[in-house]
């Protein structure tokens, strides 16, 4: 294999902008004898033998198993005899996690995945990236000439790609990744001058029913299988995955003539969904192990819808006000957080909070904690908590309402309980994203105390951080919580409170933007800045969108780099062709109108930001590998850049090329 230069490792690694291989495990492991279905049907085999490029999208309902699906079918072909003679690539797009939502982050995967099986390939990456100052791996039209470019290059092997979930993609992101598609296999359908050619690329999309796919994909011939057709095949899948769970529940103790009732009802309440045949035998299992009678099985099964089964999950809590907190930050969280993440989070509960007085109160172990709140309607892998599924996230979120300025939201302190509470629509997001922010707030604000205690200069800061272990998500996700919450029921003191946290002179300012990409980056020579101008506060609002003027336009409409996590529960579940068996469409969030800034007037302020709130964020989670490879311009990582500044406050970096 031809071994890369330090260069060409380097860019390698910057192609590594999301754990897309954790992203896979997040799956569990399917049922002996189940997904081989899909194996022998007719149309994979042909998508897989035919050495041309083609493409199919493979349809299900929620619920179905798709996921699973597709992790058993890169096992299958990363074991295949003739793996060697193909480049095996895959993403698993999920509306849950920031750097899973967006088409730029599954094509750095995909060609980093490709240049690790075939490293002379990369070098498509490395003309591209080293020809300008700007980084591909943040434009998708850039990336995927790159992708074109590598698939099709002469040399290549054929290229199978595996892509789970594009539903759950960026409404925005994943018609432009449909489309480049449909066009890339449109035109590999006409007469190829280079007829000698071996390069070829073999795409497998499993999804929901979506009408962007479905409009994109109209002008390729017979390019769906539809799940939602195979019964039979999906039914004996049900079957397997019932009978092994009945054997489970045998060991456990369970009578015979018990488990041949249950597994029937099982079969005959599964209805092609694997979801509630799952949640159902969790459900199952935790009955058996308390003890339970043939009826208190039997009444489990009552439960046939979806929402239903979610409702008697949450049931079970005794602590209702604190279900309802870790759930809240749960779906304003901009990426799952970690188990310690969470146990910090639920233990901010007032705006000045001691560090000592969160260690006090965290719970330990936490994880059993979690499942005493939430049971199976959370997911605990790889240390992260998620989610059990997509409609999870619908069950738990409440239409918006129009705004009020009468109704105030609920700061850090316990949710309010009515007396008929019910736990469908429980949720509103605004409301959620709001405490988020202001727990990263106080976390920053607690960060900044105790520097200031310590005495910790600007110069000593790095390494020195008094962090529990939530300063990651707060430092890199607090800007865009404040920009979710906007101007609507902030008070004065709040603002500023928000507003310092971008003064210079905070003492917890270092702390929090060393940990922002996006701020090394654009900032390098700014990191512990003491005593600066009066305008450098104003300058860091309006770098990261949070001056006046651009939370008014947020507000407004005008902001739409800003308004994608607003805009969450659009997609899918709104656009499928089928009923999506009977859940609830969230209809579209209605838009609050704002008496404010014109779009004209804000058209015409300083432009010396554009290029970061175009990007919406999606630095956020990857690191500036070029810079601190020094590959682009060698700065030192001490991010000492010289500057210099205009009389109007602007200012420039002298970086020389080496």
């Amino acid at each position: 294999m031809l071994e890369l230069t330090g260069e060409e490792n380097a860019y390698l690694s910057s192609l590594h902008t999301s754990e897309y291989e954790s992203h896979r495990r997040r799956n569990s492991n399917p049922v002996k004898g189940t997904c081989v279905w899909l194996l022998n049907h007719p149309k994979y085999q042909e998508w897989l033998q035919n050495q041309e490029s083609s493409i199919v999208w493979l349809s299900a309902n929620p619920g179905c198993g798709k996921s699973v699906l597709s992790s058993f079918l890169i096992d299958v072909l990363k074991h295949d005899d003739d793996a060697s003679s193909f480049n095996l690539c895959y993403f698993f797009f999920k509306d849950d996690n920031r750097e899973q939502r967006n088409a730029t982050f599954a094509l750095s995967a995909l060609l980093h995945q490709i240049y690790t099986s075939q490293p002379r390939l990369v070098q498509h990456f490395v003309s591209k990236q080293s020809s300008g100052n700007t980084d591909v791996t943040k434009h998708f039209s850039s990336l995927w000439n790159i992708f074109k470019a590598t698939v099709t290059d002469p040399g290549s092997k054929r290229t199978i790609c595996i892509i789970d979930g594009l539903d759950e993609c960026d409404k925005d992101s994943r018609k432009e990744f449909a489309v480049a598609l449909a066009e890339f296999f449109k035109e590999a359908k006409q007469p190829q001058e280079n007829t000698s050619c071996t390069a070829s690329l073999k795409v497998l999309i499993l999804s929901r029913p979506d009408n962007i796919i479905r409009n994109s994909f109209s002008s390729l011939p017979n390019v769906r299988l539809r799940g939602e057709d195979e019964i039979e095949a999906v039914n004996q899948d049900v079957d397997r995955v019932v009978q092994a769970s009945m054997n489970d529940l045998e060991k456990a103790g369970l009578p015979q003539q018990i488990l041949v009732d249950l597994q029937h009802k099982l079969v005959k309440g599964a209805d092609m969904t694997f979801l509630w045949t799952t949640l159902m035998i969790k459900l199952l299992e935790e009955a058996a192990e308390a003890g339970a009678s043939k009826t208190d099985l039997q009444k489990i099964l009552q439960s046939k819808d979806i929402y239903a089964i979610y409702h008697q999950l949450l049931q079970k809590t005794s602590k209702q006000e604190e279900t309802i907190r870790m759930l809240q930050i749960v779906v304003a969280a901009a990426r799952p957080l970690t188990l310690l993440e969470m146990s910090i989070a639920m233990e901010i509960r007032r705006e000045r909070v001691g560090r000592e007085e969160i260690v006090q109160m965290m719970k330990h172990p936490f994880e059993n904690y979690v499942k005493s709140l939430c049971g199976h309607f959370l997911r605990i892998i790889h240390g992260r908590i998620y989610l059990v599924h997509q409609t999870a996230r619908l069950f738990l979120l409440q239409q918006k309402t129009k705004p009020s300025s009468s109704r105030q939201l609920v700061n850090l302190g316990s949710p309010v309980i009515p007396q008929n509470f019910i736990w469908r629509y429980s949720i509103i997001l605004e409301e959620a994203q709001f405490l988020l922010l202001n727990i990263c707030v106080a976390y920053l604000y607690m960060i900044g105390g105790e520097i200031e205690n310590r005495d910790l200069s600007a110069k000593h800061l790095e390494g020195q951080v008094p962090d529990l272990g939530l300063l990651d998500y707060a430092a890199k996700y607090w800007p865009l919580h404040r920009r979710q919450v906007g101007n609507i029921y902030i008070e004065w003191e709040t603002w500023w409170r928000y507003d310092r946290l971008c003064d210079p002179d905070f003492a917890g300012f270092g702390a929090w933007v060393q940990k922002h990409p996006s701020y090394v980056m654009n900032f390098p020579g700014r990191m512990y800045i003491q005593g600066a101008r009066n305008n450098t506060r104003d300058e860091i609002l309006e770098f990261f969108g949070l001056d006046e003027v651009h939370l008014r336009a947020d507000s407004a409409g005008m902001g739409q780099p800003y308004k994608e996590e607003e805009n969450m529960l659009e997609g899918s579940q709104s656009e499928c062709e089928d009923n999506d068996q009977g859940l609830d469409q969230v209809p579209t969030e209605e838009v609050h109108p704002a008496q404010l800034t014109s779009a004209t007037e804000i058209r015409e302020m300083s432009d010396r930001f554009s290029h970061y709130r175009r990007m919406q964020d999606r630095e956020l989670e990857r690191e500036t590998a070029l810079v601190g490879l020094q590959i682009v311009s060698g700065p030192p990582k001490s991010h000492s850049f010289p500057e210099i500044r205009s009389s109007n406050g602007k200012f420039s970096l002298l970086l020389d090329k080496q």
